[in-house]
């Protein structure tokens, strides 16, 4: 008996540990980092020809 209740709260201890590892700031600052690099950079049109003709990407998508 002692073994399955030692048994239960250490998968039970695991469990939560596994689920609060993705509760951290360190994914919510990365991004905008990477937004503010991107932002920054300039952006020159695009002339792409394809068999229908050509198509021009004048603004960032």
């Amino acid at each position: 008996m002692i073994w399955n209740k030692s048994r239960c709260a250490l998968a039970v201890l695991l469990t939560t540990m596994t689920a609060l590892q993705g509760c951290t700031d360190k994914a919510a600052t990365a991004p905008k980092a990477v937004a503010a690099a991107a932002t920054q950079q300039t952006f020159s049109p695009i002339t792409i020809v394809h068999k229908l003709g050509t198509t021009v990407l004048k603004h960032r998508p």
